[in-house]
This record gives structure tokens, sequence and C-alpha cells, in this order.
């Protein structure tokens, strides 16, 4: 009987997992499956958060539906940075999350320096018009095991470091 459920498990689970603006995996999977993933990543791993410093400028100035497809289109682009093997994450409204599997914290800080670049040469005329906008982004990274060996904590120090890079005025990479 379950095995005539797989599929429709399937659906749900993805439903649970990613979200349905972007199609990338969510907060819930970032911290509830995260943690039963990191002892299978390897020897080692990044958590890159990453946040726009300038995104509430498109969503007062051209309105929520721009801002959402704004939001899909960095998805895209942050997906098209991504090794096969890497994970993308929504976090939590404009936020995003990249989970890069065995890699150390100078190729983390180069796919970050990679994401700050594609972010803020996407084309938005096709949204804001003419405005001339770019994607500004302060990311923060932290290290699995350097930084600690549990996924909350990793998320946290992160995170923190995300909004470090923000507060010092954006468009920053904190490794």
């Amino acid at each position: 009987m379950l095995y005539d459920k797989t599929h429709w498990l399937q659906d749900l689970r993805k439903q649970l997992l990613c979200d349905k603006v972007t199609g990338l995996y969510n907060e819930v999977f970032l911290k509830e499956d995260f943690v039963n993933l990191l002892p299978e990543i390897g020897k080692n791993a990044a958590l890159l958060m990453i946040k726009p410093d300038n995104f509430k400028e498109i969503n007062d100035g051209f309105g929520h539906e721009a801002g959402d497809q704004v939001l899909n289109l960095m998805a895209i682009f942050l997906h098209s940075e991504l090794r096969e093997n890497d994970i993308g994450i929504r976090f939590r409204g404009d936020e995003y999350a990249a989970i890069l599997i065995d890699t150390d914290r100078v190729n983390a800080a180069k796919t970050a320096e990679g994401l700050r670049s594609s972010f803020r040469n996407m084309d938005l005329s096709g949204i804001t018009g003419p405005a001339g906008i770019s994607i500004r982004i302060s990311i923060g990274i932290a290290m699995y095991p350097d930084d600690t060996d549990n996924s909350t904590d990793l998320v946290k120090i992160a995170h923190e470091k995300m909004m470090t890079a923000r507060s010092q005025g954006g468009d920053k990479i904190i490794p």
C-alpha cells in the first residue's frame, strides 16, 4: 500500500521542502534536512547566506509582482553559479543560501564573488524598465567543520556574517 502512495508522498515532500515562487529548496529544508545531510557531505562544505542589499527599492518602486520576478531571476542565477551537487535555497523573503559540497573557504569565496558579479550584472530592464537598477548583495560564509560541526550553528554563523556585511555598507562578502 505504501508503494502505491510513493509518488504522492514524493509530491508532498517536495511541497514541504521547496519554495513555491522559485522552486529552490526552502527554509524548512535548511533547518530540518540539512542536519541529516552534513554527515554525508564529505570532509568539508560551505554555507553561503545571501541577501540583496537593495531589494526593497525594487518592491517599493515597481511593485511586488516585479519583486517576485526578480526573486525568480535571482534563483536562476544562483542555480547557474552552483555545481551539480551544490544546493540552492530560498531562505526567507529575499534571502538565499547555498550549500557548497566538498569545498574549502578559498573556493567558497570564489563562488561568492561569482554570485556577487552575476547578480550585479543581471539585466533587470525587462522588469524595471530603463531604471538602471542592479542587484547588490551581501554574503556571509560559514565552513563545516572548521567553524562548527552542526547545521544550526552553521546557519547562524553564515547569517550573522551576511548581516555584518550588510551593516558595513553591503555589496560585500565576509568569509
